[in-house]
């Protein structure tokens, strides 16, 4: 579980130090203090890596070694508990900071920012409401928006750095561990378990469709009459006839999601993002291509002297983050979900050649199902279909899905 602020504020990294003191000194007390440390830091789960476990068998380890091979063991475990502590500190120090600048910043009506444990920061309500809602001026109004904007961007590199900071504590004990034991990355891996953040999923699609009355608001708005009714029965019956004959044609998932528009149930309908690869070169390419982007970006974010692990977030949406199917090559995407969204999320660990990352993401997908209303027209057309949402005959659903984890190795980014 990802760390709070308060608990990042309360580590104390001297502890750290003060443990790879006792191990050059060769204090005894050191093969049940250091295991511990980096796991006592608060927030930290010490069982990713099974704490008992790991103490009896470096106790084992360290009882079968001669004098010699123990100090060895004791003085790399030293040296990974500084660097534990300096690169700890230098990511608590930058939480400090921001977290600081943030609530230091005032107006005439008081804190301009309020900050979440967990790294959310929204505009104050003294402060909205002095500026949009008493003054009602454009520029007041533009000032809320600048603050909601800044907002934004705050908490998404807090909340970044506070899945850095429990990502770097995990790779700190790892090493610390495989120091007492005596063994290289290559005989004892890192296997990183702390979650990995995604951003939330985009809200424009939802809000542009309610423009147009084929969104959320629009569902079950409309009341038809009898004749209407006649009308829509024949259309849904129609629509039922022709997602068999597309699903016969080949074309499965425009076939499968039309039938769960049928069907009204409204629950998300999930897609084969690792068959959306194997159908879409290039849209493997692009996701990896934001992974890339987003690494590069987390990793000027971070501090120039971090040297660990590094957990990037992509994003829905934008640049790098929309694909559309060929309707040549692709017409069953193509027709299921004409343009969507998607973002890269992972983590990059460095590996043992000091200059590549090994790194690993998951790729999700988000789409709003929903019929486009245009013109009228006397003869039928797809948009049509958005008559059964609106009388609550059928219902519009988000498309969501997440890849396998994909791995590769890359160079590191510079700071």
């Amino acid at each position: 579980m990802t760390v709070s602020i308060s608990q990042i504020q309360s580590w104390d990294l001297a502890t750290l130090v003060s443990s790879a003191d006792s191990a050059d000194t060769g204090a005894q007390t050191f093969e049940d203090s250091a295991l511990t440390v980096t796991n006592g830091l608060a927030g930290v789960d010490p069982s990713w890596d099974g704490d008992s476990r790991d103490r009896a068998a470096v106790r084992a380890a360290i009882e079968s070694t001669n004098l010699t091979e123990r100090a060895t063991r004791w003085r790399a475990a030293a040296t990974e508990l500084r660097t534990a502590a300096e690169q700890l500190g230098l990511l608590k120090a930058e939480i400090v900071r921001l977290v600081d600048d943030a609530e230091a910043k005032s107006s005439v009506v008081g804190p301009v920012y309020s900050v979440a444990d967990d790294g959310s920061v929204t505009v104050t309500a003294a402060f909205r409401a002095f500026y949009a809602e008493t003054q009602g001026t454009g520029p007041g109004i533009g000032l809320v928006q600048e603050a909601e904007s800044n907002a934004a961007q705050l908490q998404r590199k807090l909340k970044l750095l506070l899945a850095n900071a429990s990502m770097g504590a995990e790779y700190a004990d790892w090493k610390i561990t495989n120091a007492l034991f005596g063994v290289t990355a290559e005989e004892r891996p890192f296997h990183p378990t702390e979650a990995i953040p995604k951003p939330p999923k985009p809200k424009e699609p939802k809000i542009d469709a309610d423009q147009d009355g084929s969104g959320p608001e629009g569902y079950d708005s409309v009341h038809p009459n009898f004749w209407d009714q006649l009308d829509l029965a024949g259309l849904k019956a129609g629509a039922f006839v022709g997602s068999d004959r597309a699903s016969k044609a080949g074309m499965r998932e425009s076939s499968m999601m039309l039938r769960h528009f049928l069907k009204n149930s409204g629950s998300p309908y999930t897609v084969d993002v690792d068959s959306m690869f194997s159908d879409m070169p290039g849209f493997k390419t692009l996701a990896e291509d934001q992974a890339a982007r987003s690494l590069a970006q987390t990793r000027a974010m971070l501090p120039a002297e971090y040297e660990g692990p590094i957990v990037f977030e992509g994003n829905y949406g934008s640049d790098y983050g929309r694909f559309q199917p060929d309707l040549g090559s692709n017409p069953d995407w193509y027709m299921a979900l004409h343009e969507y969204s998607f973002e890269s999320s992972g983590v990059a660990v460095p590996s043992s050649n000091e200059y590549e990352f090994e790194v690993s993401y998951q790729t999700s997908v988000y789409d709003y199902y929903n019929w486009d209303t245009t013109d009228e027209h006397w003869y039928p057309q797809p948009s049509d279909l958005n008559d059964l949402h609106s009388a609550g005959w059928s219902q519009n659903f988000d498309v969501v899905g997440t890849s396998s984890k994909q791995t590769t190795t890359w160079p590191q980014p510079d700071s």
